[in-house]
């Protein structure tokens, strides 16, 4: 192993690397005076873009507070003793796999007696973290790992935000913890609400956040219809409709078939509609636009599941599709339990509005027989990322910044207060 991760990780020996980035490097090591196997993330040239950097330094800050059994475990975060780092080690819980490694794997058939636990240790993760008033924004399988066989975590936390930092969210968590439950209203219509059932539609699926979030967010194949519509205008739906993409693979998975299964929306470009006259010019593109491939599985949306779209370019051009039937997700996963087709179609719902929070998920009956309320924890507060008050940060700023997070773990390892077990 080279001299700087000697001299910065001297109490741990490097095993095999696990996975590659740009600039980053993930090892399996051995933290060598208790035995324990954790990851160890080498962030390399994390000064040489600066967004990219942001999001290393964002989701350290949401890791260190994050805390719940399936979240992965931020342990450590170590750099050179230089005045600038420029190459941090961030020391993770390991695990042995992810679930895009189960879902890819042509000889595994899941049962719903294994889709079941996976599926419910993901919404609890979600629930802490949507609590936290924190979107994750990147849920996949590729970010769900697979611990000792039985534990699933949500990781990778770069592209994920803290949404208390805009307006409105704050109300928003309150009133989800206020004793005075809020109205249902999931079973309504956009068109039957009353203004005041409306109101706490909006608090309850879209808090707050217009104009403030960006659109490139979520691998295509799991991104919600609001976000390729709306752009920055979007809520915490968006990990429920990932969640739900991930629970239609799932499923695919129990027929038994030897071939790789597909994901459920295979979208090749995001770009809502050809603006091509002509489409029989860009007739792929058009066809296989992430929109028209999410519409092609669940239909062309009706009137009042269009009310959240703003842009009357879209709506006009969502009016004048042709009309196109929503596939029946029993026909399509013949062999899967009725709860768990029935959650699925209640999670992919076009309409944010509509969609189950992850607390509704939580409880459906899918999870009925293994269901423990007391472990379906909240976080404490909300979390607030106080540097993303600042706007556009400079290099200086970001290596201050940086140098807190390590003076902080520096502080932790003094007091014994880091372990590894």
């Amino acid at each position: 192993m080279s001299t700087a991760w000697k001299e910065v990780l001297p109490d741990f020996q490097a095993v095999r690397k696990i996975g590659s980035g740009s600039y980053s490097t993930v090892f399996e090591a051995i933290h060598t005076p208790t035995g324990q196997r954790v990851a160890v993330k080498r962030q390399e040239r994390i000064f040489n873009d600066l967004l990219d950097c942001k999001r290393v330094l964002r989701e350290i800050r949401l890791l260190r507070e994050l805390k719940h059994a399936n979240i992965v475990r931020l342990l450590d975060v170590r750099a050179a003793k230089e005045l600038i780092p420029d190459t941090i080690y961030v020391i993770l819980e390991l695990a042995e796999l992810d679930l895009k490694a189960v879902i890819k794997s042509s000889s595994l058939v899941l049962q719903t007696w294994q889709i079941k636990p996976m599926m419910y240790d993901i919404l609890k993760g979600l629930k802490y973290i949507h609590s936290a008033a924190v979107l994750h924004r990147d849920i996949k399988p590729g970010n769900i790992l697979l611990i000792n066989n039985s534990r699933m975590l949500i990781c990778d936390f770069g592209l994920a935000r803290s949404v208390a930092n805009y307006k409105g969210p704050s109300e928003y968590i309150k009133k989800k913890k206020s004793p005075e439950p809020m109205k249902d209203v999931s079973s309504k219509t956009e068109s039957t609400l009353s203004e005041e059932e409306k109101e706490e539609y909006m608090k309850l699926e879209v808090p707050g956040m217009s104009h403030h979030l960006t659109s490139y967010v979520v691998t295509r194949w799991y991104r919600a219809p609001e976000i390729i519509l709306c752009h920055s205008d979007y809520g915490s739906g968006i990990d429920i409709w990932a969640v739900g993409c991930i629970l239609a693979e799932m499923l695919s998975k129990t027929e038994g078939s030897s071939k790789e299964r597909p994901v459920l929306f295979p979208g090749t470009s995001c770009y809502p509609f050809s603006p091509v006259k002509d489409h029989k010019k860009t007739e792929g593109l058009y066809n296989t636009d992430q929109l028209n491939v999410i519409m092609n599985v669940m239909g062309k949306p009706i009137e009042e599941d269009c009310a959240f779209i703003k842009d009357p370019v879209l709506l006009k051009a969502l009016r004048e599709m042709p009309e196109i039937p929503r596939k029946n997700f029993a026909e399509t996963y013949p062999l899967a339990a009725l709860e768990a087709i029935n959650l699925l179609d209640q999670m992919l719902c076009f309409n944010p509005y509509k969609r189950l929070t992850v607390e509704q998920c939580l409880e459906h009956p899918f999870f009925a027989d293994i269901r423990k309320p007391e472990l379906e924890v909240s976080a404490p507060e909300e979390l607030l990322l106080s540097f993303e008050e600042e706007g556009e940060l400079n290099k200086k700023r970001l290596t201050q910044l940086f140098m807190e997070d390590l003076a902080y773990f520096d502080n932790l390892r003094a007091k014994g207060l880091i372990t590894y077990k």
